[in-house]
Order: C-alpha cells, then sequence, then structure tokens
C-alpha cells in the first residue's frame, strides 16, 4: 500500500509540474517541453497495468523450468516446487546414511533422499513417467531415459556400488514404487560408480583373503562394507550366531553385496562351546537357524566355520581337534583359521608409547612378513588376514591396508573359493 500511495503522490505531482510548465513561456523550459510531454503519454498508456499490478495478484500463465502445474485450486492440483534432489535407487549397497555414499554424491541439491511414498494423479500432473530401473547398468538406465524424452548427464564417483552401476540420480520432480516422475525440462544428472581399483580372482597364486570375525555389528559392519565395495574387494564374515539375531538386516546384506558369510559358534563362549562335540554341534545348528531366520539361505552356498580363539588356540582342547573337525565336515563346513593378524582385538598388548593405529599398523606388517616367510618354509599356503568387525581402528585403517597389499602386488581372494580347509600348522586336504 506504501508504495501504491508513493506512484499516485508521484503521479499527481507531475501533473501539476506539467500545469505550471503550460502557463509560462520561459526559454529554458520550452527546451524540455516535448520530452515531458513523451514521457507524460507512455505514464497514461501504461496506467491501467500499473493499477492492475498495485490491485489484486494474479496468477502467471507463465511455464516456469521447476512449476509446471498452472492453477489456484491448490487442494485439487497443489503446485510442486520440483527442485531437483539427489535420490538413491534400490540397491543394497545403498543407505542414505553411508559415509561412503554421502561423500560419492557429494552436496547434492535438496539433500538425500529414498523412494517415496504413492503420488497422487493430481501430483503426478505435468510429469513424464518414468518407470522404475530394473536394470541399473548405466546404458539401460540412459536408454529408460531417453525413450521418455528425458536428457541426462553422467558423474562417474567412487561408491560401494558395483563398476558402472548408476547408484543414485538427482533430478526435478517425485517418485512411489510405481516410478518416476520427472519435469523434463531439467536435466537429470546419474551419479554412476567408477572402476575398482583391485585386482581380484578366485584361484591362483599371491592371493590375501580378508577375513572378519564377531559381527555383525550395527556401528561397524556397514561401513567395512562400504570400504571393501568401493575397492572392489569380497570378504569372509565369520558372523556369531546371537550377533545375527540382534541384527538380521546387516547379515543379509553381506550376503546381498556379494561376500561370504561364516560360522564363528553362537555365543562365543569358550567353557560352554568346547565342553564336548555335541555343544559345539549346538552352536552350529543355533547359527545356522538365527542365519536362516535373517533370509540368508544357506542351500548351494559354501558353508564356513572359524574356530573361537582358532583351532589351537589354547581354547580347545588339541586331542579333540580331530572329533570336531569331522563334526563339521558331516555338516558340509570348511574350516580355516587364519596367518596374518592385525591385533586388532589386543590393542592393550601395545607398548607404551605407541598409539593403537600404529599398533595395528605394525602388527599387520610383521605378521604378513612372518606369515611370507613361513609358506616359503613350507612350501605355500593361503594368506588369510584376520581383523574383527566391531572395532573402530579396524574401519579407519581398512583403506590403508588394502591399499598396502595392492602396492605389494597382491590379488584379492574368497576364501569361499578356497575349496577346503585349512587349519593352524595343518593341511587338511
Amino acid at each position: 500500500m506504501k508504495l501504491k500511495r508513493k506512484v499516485l503522490s508521484t503521479v499527481a505531482a507531475l501533473g501539476a509540474l506539467l500545469a505550471v510548465l503550460s502557463m509560462t513561456s520561459c526559454a529554458s523550459v520550452k527546451g524540455k517541453w516535448a520530452e515531458i510531454k513523451t514521457e507524460y503519454a507512455l505514464l497514461r498508456q501504461e496506467w491501467d497495468e500499473i493499477r492492475e499490478f498495485f490491485g489484486e495478484r494474479q496468477w502467471s500463465t507463465e511455464a516456469s523450468q521447476y512449476a509446471v502445474i498452472d492453477t489456484q485450486d491448490a487442494e485439487v492440483a497443489p503446485m510442486l516446487g520440483m527442485t531437483p534432489h539427489t535420490e538413491l535407487l534400490d540397491s543394497p549397497y545403498n543407505s542414505k546414511d553411508s559415509v561412503a555414499i554421502l561423500k560419492a554424491v557429494g552436496d547434492a541439491d535438496g539433500g538425500l533422499t529414498l523412494r517415496g511414498s504413492a503420488v497422487s494423479d493430481a501430483e503426478r500432473y505435468g510429469y513424464t513417467s518414468v518407470p522404475y530401473f530394473t536394470d541399473y547398468g548405466e546404458d539401460a538406465v540412459l536408454s529408460a531415459l531417453a525413450s521418455a524424452g528425458i536428457s541426462a548427464r553422467v558423474k562417474t564417483v567412487d561408491s560401494p556400488a558395483p563398476a558402472g552401476e548408476v547408484f543414485a540420480i538427482s533430478y526435478a520432480g517425485i517418485s512411489d514404487s510405481e516410478g518416476f516422475y520427472i519435469n523434463p525440462s531439467v536435466k537429470v544428472t546419474l551419479y554412476v560408480s567408477g572402476e575398482k581399483v583391485a585386482p581380484v580372482a578366485s584361484k591362483g597364486d599371491g592371493l590375501v583373503y580378508l577375513t572378519f570375525d564377531d559381527g555383525p555389528s550395527a556401528k561397524t559392519t556397514l561401513a567395512l562394507l562400504d570400504i571393501l565395495d568401493t575397492y572392489g574387494v569380497k570378504a569372509t564374515f565369520f558372523t556369531l550366531g546371537s550377533a545375527v539375531e540382534k541384527n538380521p538386516d546387516i547379515a543379509k546384506n553381506i550376503i546381498d553385496r556379494g561376500h561370504s558369510i561364516g560360522c564363528h559358534s553362537f555365543t562365543h563362549v569358550y567353557e560352554d562351546i568346547y565342553v564336548s562335540q555335541g555343544a559345539l554341534e549346538n552352536e552350529v545348528i543355533l547359527w545356522e537357524k538365527a542365519v536362516k531366520a535373517a533370509g540368508v539361505d544357506l542351500e548351494g552356498m559354501e558353508k564356513l566355520f572359524r574356530f573361537p580363539g582358532g583351532s589351537v588356540g589354547g581354547k580347545l582342547e588339541l586331542d579333540m581337534l580331530d572329533t570336531m573337525m569331522n563334526m563339521l565336515s558331516w555338516h558340509g563346513y570348511t574350516v580355516f583359521d587364519w596367518g596374518v593378524t592385525i591385533n586388532d582385538a589386543m590393542l592393550h598388548t601395545a607398548e607404551d608409547g605407541v598409539g593403537s593405529y600404529d599398533h595395528v599398523k605394525e602388527s599387520f606388517i610383521s605378521s604378513l612378513n612372518q606369515r611370507i616367510k613361513t609358506n616359503k618354509r613350507e612350501g605355500g599356503g593361503p594368506i588369510i588376514i584376520l581383523m574383527h568387525e566391531n572395532v573402530d581402528e579396524t574401519v579407519a585403517l581398512l583403506p590403508w591396508i588394502i591399499e598396502y597389499l595392492i602396492d605389494e602386488g597382491y590379488t584379492f581372494g574368497d576364501l569361499a573359493d578356497y575349496g577346503e580347509s585349512w587349519v593352524f600348522e595343518r593341511d587338511m586336504k
């Protein structure tokens, strides 16, 4: 209202000035008379538009790149902002809380979201409908968008998803279980996972095997999976049945992301599980029950086992080892100890003045070198590295360990492909 009064006041003053000027024959004023008359004529011509602007506001009929609905009836067809946002695709590698995923997409416009709930017909109005992708390959997604008349750019980044897979999409629109509803005038960005840097193989010399005990852990397991998957490395997780019961979704995620899951007993309580063959067998049966309840199908999978404390670690009496091994073999398990340790479960043994990270690094390098010497002396053997899931130092140093092994020329294998048991100081061929 203040602005309106100001305009009206200015117009009135201009009119008064013109009246005064018309009554004078001053030579200095006459030179401006024609110009003033022109300006006044333009003002009169545009007066209706000025009055309309400062009167009742009208809805714009001009389409913008974000708003495709032009209506005043918000209850029937609400106008959507349709600003670009980044949405994760439905993949076992994705979580909006994943540090690796957040790092991969960077400062995504509008934040990071998951698939939305049901979208009404009114909300879909004006959008281009794109069915939900069934193939996350870059070419397949680009083709699906192109078929719908939507252009897209590709951004290749390091992420846990398999190389060449689209794991996130940034677009202006909405989605539900039926698919995407995209504003075609705003270019889509596809986040595609880059090539993995670690060499992998199922057989051959110079293989190293990464293994993790005592999980799954709600605190650290998903972070470990993200790191492994970003490098393209597969690992074996020797899990506890009690931990699987607490974290069934994480146990299932290990399998869904292509890693191996093994039995490490149900309770890890030495004095209970090693009382007899029957006691350990019951632990295995309970572990299998917990894993199956988590949605993991053990049929057709290589069944792997690791003795808590190791096969000859002092917790299991040596005269019981053959009996235990026979029982596990009868249940279809191959059994694995380890040849290299990072001592992450023994941080308290670090020498005075040595921090926990240096302790892990030094333990790893020393243990790896010792295993290499032993293998040369004994004519070979797998390089199986023992780590623990629930240790923060392990999560922090896993990239360093992987890159150290890459630099040393190692190739990463999966114990599920090894094909036979291997335990301390014994070759169970």
